[in-house]
C-alpha cells in the first residue's frame, strides 16, 4: 500500500497530520514512512528487534539525577539559611 487510507477516525487524522508535517519539513524530497500498528503488523516485530538499549556511558538515569539534584538543592538551602542538624525541607 502506497497511501494511507482516509478514515473518519481521530487516529487517522493525527497520523495524516504527522505525515503532512514531515512532508512540509522535507520540501520537495520524498518522504518514506512505514507504519507498524502495535499488535497488528509484522513490521512491529521487525522494528522491535532492531532496538538497542542506550548504555549512556554509565551515567546516572534521569530519576537518579533528579534525586541527586534534589539533595544538592536541599543542602544549599540549608546552608544559605544557616540550618543545621535535622531540619528537613
Amino acid at each position: 500500500m502506497c497511501e494511507l487510507p482516509v478514515l473518519e477516525t481521530h487516529l487517522n487524522a493525527q497520523v495524516r497530520n504527522i505525515i503532512q508535517y514531515l512532508k512540509s519539513q522535507r520540501g520537495s524530497k520524498a518522504v518514506s514512512i512505514q507504519l507498524a500498528r502495535q499488535g497488528h503488523d509484522g513490521a512491529e516485530y521487525e522494528f522491535a528487534s532492531s532496538l538497542v538499549e542506550d548504555r549512556n556511558n554509565e551515567e546516572r538515569s534521569y530519576v537518579d539525577w533528579l534525586v541527586h539534584l534534589h539533595k544538592f538543592v536541599r543542602l544549599e538551602v540549608n546552608d544559605v539559611h544557616g540550618f543545621h542538624g535535622n531540619h528537613v525541607f
